[in-house]
Parts: C-alpha cells; sequence; structure tokens
C-alpha cells in the first residue's frame, strides 16, 4: 500500500492522505479530518499505521503525527513550536528519525533616527510567525 497527500488549496489548505492498495490499485482516503499541510510519511513495519509531518487547524507549525492505519484515527506525537522537516521509521529500531529546526525569535526596538541604537527587548520567544503592532 502507497500512501500519499492528495487535496486543494480553494478556502484555504484542504489536504488528507490516501491510499493506494497495489493488488486491486484501489484508492482510499486514509484521514477523516483535513490538513493544511502533509510534509511527510513513512509506514511502520506492518504497516498499521503511518507517521506523518503535517499541520491542523490548531497545529502551526507541523507536528508529527501517528495515523492508524485502516481507521485513519489520528495522534498527535510532537506538540511544540519547533519545524519538523524531514521524517524517517526504522522498523529495526522502532524508532523514529526527524530533521527538528528550533528556532527563537526576540523583538528589537530600533529608533527610526538612531537605528545603530538598535536593542533587543525580549529573548527567546519561540517560533513566532505573527504580527506585531504598538503605539
Amino acid at each position: 500500500t502507497i500512501a500519499c497527500a492528495a487535496g486543494h488549496s480553494e478556502g484555504g489548505e484542504n489536504n488528507y492522505l490516501l491510499a493506494i492498495s497495489l493488488p486491486d490499485k484501489s484508492v482510499n482516503r486514509i484521514t477523516k479530518s483535513n490538513w493544511k499541510r502533509i510534509k511527510e510519511t513513512a509506514w511502520t513495519e506492518n504497516s498499521d499505521a503511518l507517521f506523518m509531518i503535517a499541520g491542523n487547524a490548531t497545529t502551526e507549525p507541523p507536528q508529527i503525527w501517528k495515523i492508524n492505519f485502516p481507521s485513519g484515527e489520528a495522534e498527535q506525537i510532537t506538540k511544540d513550536s519547533d519545524i519538523y522537516s524531514r521524517l524517517s521509521y526504522s522498523p529495526k529500531a522502532k524508532a523514529i528519525a526527524t530533521l527538528k529546526t528550533n528556532l527563537n525569535s526576540s523583538v528589537w526596538l530600533i529608533p527610526r533616527e538612531e537605528p545603530e541604537k538598535a536593542r533587543q527587548i525580549s529573548f527567546g520567544a519561540g517560533n513566532y510567525r505573527g504580527t506585531i503592532s504598538w503605539t
């Protein structure tokens, strides 16, 4: 069985996992819910589950998930602000290897007239991707 991501971006990202059976070439949806993005997948040794890096409505950035097969039940493995970009599963070790990037965001105050006097006013706020505004 091959697992692959499919979906569309109309009205936001709506992705899901498909299972393609090689013997009969049938295509079935694995996940019941939609995902913002699906980046990597890896099957377990007996194909009863797969791991994936993906984001849903409540997780940003994407996290590592375990998807049971064929039920499609999702279990979130990681819950942090780090970025996961690669994933591999070793059946022999029964372990996941992943590339994890830890970003620390900080806020700086930079005087318009004297930019050389810039100073950092917050430290290690995690992976902040929002906007900043003040008066």
